[in-house]
């Protein structure tokens, strides 16, 4: 069926109208443990540019947020592992275990929705030796919030993460990967100072898993999941099945450096 350009506009407006009636949030749905499980995305088609960055014309000191999608390759092949949308007190568990057995660590960038549900598995994380990032307050896409609500998001989720390990996190990554200038403002605000992104992904299944092993290579930056709809055991096979084959290749799978 071809979308004809009207067609199109009409359906960027519904969008906007929708998101205007969320408020920019989305819809929480609860599982039958009584758990948030999944935040409804708010879709956007917004170019990166299409808003300027805050002027910081009255700051004096140096501005800059480094973004990273891939590390500078360690002299021994490594693996960064990263996990978005927790804690889960349903497959953080689950995940640790998996990296425990693999004898690895990763850095978790945790929502502060879930932060504050689940304090506890935010402490298991941290005294498992695993980093803990910034992933905003409810996987709300960041370039739809205003700079100076965002700066206050992130610094009540870092303070938050702080409260509980007595570690300030230092890193963050955008829901969906998207950023704007304003996000990286706002990151910095906010007291981080780098965005990570990623090279390589797991994905939902063994074949998909198979395709970050066919382009390994040391310093890769892995996107997994351990929260919301955004992980089943699908993926948890995935990423149980990919440790043991990177190992295989004489890699070591660690937290960021």
């Amino acid at each position: 069926m071809e979308i004809t350009p009207e067609a199109n506009e009409g359906r960027r407006r519904g969008l906007s109208r929708r998101a205007a009636i969320l408020g920019g949030t989305g819809i929480a749905v609860v599982s039958a443990a009584g758990t948030a499980t999944a935040t409804d995305e708010v879709v956007t088609y917004r170019s990166p540019t299409y808003r300027v960055s805050p002027m910081p014309d009255t700051v004096t000191a140096p501005m800059s947020v480094r973004i990273t999608w891939h590390t500078e390759a360690p002299p021994t092949l490594t693996a960064h592992l990263t996990f978005d949308d927790g804690p889960s007190p349903v497959w953080t568990p689950r995940i640790l275990d998996t990296l425990h057995r693999n004898d690895a660590t990763a850095t978790f960038f945790m929502l502060h929705e879930f932060i504050k549900g689940h304090p506890d598995v935010v402490r298991q994380v941290h005294d498992a030796g695993h980093e803990i990032g910034v992933h905003g307050g409810d996987h709300t896409d960041m370039t739809t919030l205003e700079p100076a609500q965002l700066a206050g998001i992130l610094s009540t989720t870092r303070h938050a993460i702080t409260e509980i390990t007595g570690v300030s996190p230092t890193r963050m990554r955008p829901p969906y990967g998207r950023l704007d200038a304003p996000v990286l403002w706002a990151a910095h605000q906010a007291g981080l100072d780098e965005v990570v992104l990623w090279s390589h992904r797991t994905g939902g299944s063994r074949q998909e898993a198979q395709a970050a092993l066919d382009h390994a290579s040391s310093g890769m930056i892995i996107l997994s999941h351990d929260g919301r709809s955004s992980v089943n055991d699908a993926e948890l096979d995935a990423i149980g099945w990919l440790l043991p084959q990177l190992r295989a290749r004489g890699f070591s799978m660690t937290r960021l450096p």
